[in-house]
């Protein structure tokens, strides 16, 4: 029998430290720890230069983004992010532009566009600032 524990506070850390190799109804206690967290891999190409686009149709892809973009400026990368449970877009995303001025661009020609809807949602961008 197994069990599993998630530390969530740092401190706590100390306390299973110290029940390592002590006994428990008859059973050895044994704490392992991960040695490194694996650094996370950026889901597509980002850049400094990000607009969020919202109002998106769901039929709307990563792809369909790309391409309406890209006559403005050099597309780094463009993502439309989905519900994890439904797996249904969540009606915006992001897309990520080599230079300021690029994205600058695109922001004022795309601005309350409709876009590829047969629902007439609208392309709305704003830019994205970390």
């Amino acid at each position: 029998m197994f069990n599993w524990f998630v530390l969530v506070i740092p401190f706590c850390v100390l306390n299973f430290v110290n029940v390592t190799s002590q006994e428990y109804l008859g059973r050895t206690l044994r704490v392992n720890f991960s040695n490194k967290p694996k650094p996370k891999e950026p889901l597509y190409p980002e850049t400094e230069h990000k607009l969020f686009v919202g109002n998106l149709s769901w039929s709307v892809t990563n792809e369909i983004l790309t391409q309406a973009f890209q006559e403005y400026g050099t597309v780094v990368g463009a993502r439309v992010l989905y519900d994890g449970e439904t797996g249904r877009s969540r009606g915006y995303g992001f897309v990520c532009f080599s230079t300021k001025a690029e994205m600058e661009s695109a922001l004022e020609a795309l601005n309350d566009v409709v876009f590829y809807s047969p629902f007439l949602h609208s392309c709305t961008g704003s830019a994205f600032v970390n």
